[in-house]
């Protein structure tokens, strides 16, 4: 129940606000419901907190994405791949984005090397994932 986890965290985050963790989890519940700009608010607020919190980079990346700022888009998931290179779901991330703005060769590097690092991490299962979507380019 999102919305319930909703409420609850944001009447633990009136306690404690600088709380990264449950902030990023706020966000992650109004990114759930749907509700994008709340999303990207309380991403931002992670951010504030913690610069280089790669799951709040990518968060704010897919939460970008739903509202069509495909620029901002890009940057975050650029700037999770900067802090983090070898997470995959950025790289796949990005791909998709790629995808969906018709940049087909930009897409297939990015699912190649998020291809690349899940087969490094020995996770075949996503790895032959990132591979299908590559070759449906």
């Amino acid at each position: 129940d999102y919305l319930g986890a909703s409420e609850a965290f944001r009447k633990v985050i009136s306690f404690d606000p600088d709380d990264s963790r449950i902030q990023f989890n706020l966000g992650l519940a109004y990114q759930e419901l749907s509700l994008y700009k709340k999303a990207e608010e309380t991403y931002k607020k992670v951010l504030e907190l913690n610069l280089e919190d790669h799951a709040a980079l990518n968060n704010l990346g897919n939460v970008l994405k739903e509202l069509k700022r495909y620029d901002e888009a890009i940057e975050a998931y650029q700037t999770a791949i900067d802090i983090e290179p070898d997470k995959a779901i950025s790289w796949a991330n990005l791909g998709i984005l790629y995808e969906e703005l018709k940049l087909k060769n930009e897409a297939k590097d990015c699912f190649v090397k998020a291809k690349n690092i899940a087969m490094k991490n020995k996770d075949y299962k996503t790895a032959a994932r990132f591979e299908e979507w590559e070759n449906s380019i």
